[in-house]
């Protein structure tokens, strides 16, 4: 028997965890179901030992800054520290009419990230959430945490997108996660300034 870890929405307390013994996972899922409602949902089963061992660190500088969207996307993730991304600037492109955060080498900028502590199925389901590989791939950047680098992961949007305007909506999302990890939101508006100009 083996412990699975498996987070869930539709209770009094969403997301939530529990943990069920069972041979794998599709028992576990089926013990799960068997003893909660219909409406529950299930975000993710991760078996307990891979949470723990598979754990790398992820760079968030959008809308993944935001704590209860990471709650609901990544449900193992771990906040692991805020830092900085010294000589890139934050951007936002994709389409004419909807546009994503992303970054670009630029010597002397900066831009402030939260990084994560992600568990493989976490990144599974980055990957699907930022398109990869079609719309952004992954990259290995240093990051400056406290004063100290530190390898990370960080997802970057393919360079021939072209620059868009950002819906309310996700601008929104970003600027609550700059102000859910006390981040400096001057930078999230001289991008959004930048971007008004690049799309006139």
């Amino acid at each position: 028997m083996k412990d699975y870890i498996i987070t869930y929405t539709g209770g009094l307390i969403s997301p939530a965890q529990t943990i069920v013994k069972a041979p794998n996972k599709t028992m576990a899922r089926r013990l799960f179901i068997g003893e909660h409602i219909p409406n529950v949902k299930i975000s993710s089963i991760v078996e307990k030992k891979e949470e723990v061992s598979m754990n790398r660190l992820y760079v968030a500088y959008g809308s993944n800054l935001n704590i209860s969207q990471m709650a609901l996307r990544c449900p193992d993730a771990k906040i692991y520290g805020t830092g900085v991304l010294n000589n890139w600037e934050l951007l936002f492109r994709g389409s004419p009419t909807n546009s994503h955060a992303t970054i670009k080498r630029h010597s002397g900028k900066a831009v402030p990230v939260l990084v994560w502590s992600i568990s493989e199925a976490d990144e599974q389901q980055l990957d699907r959430y930022e398109g990869f590989p079609v719309y952004y791939y992954k990259k290995d950047v240093m990051v400056n945490i406290d004063g100290k680098k530190k390898k990370a992961m960080v997802y970057i949007m393919n360079e021939q997108r072209r620059p868009g305007i950002p819906s309310a909506r996700y601008v929104q999302t970003i600027r609550q996660g700059y102000i859910d990890n006390d981040l400096d939101l001057e930078f999230l508006e001289d991008a959004l300034e930048l971007n008004s100009i690049e799309c006139r």
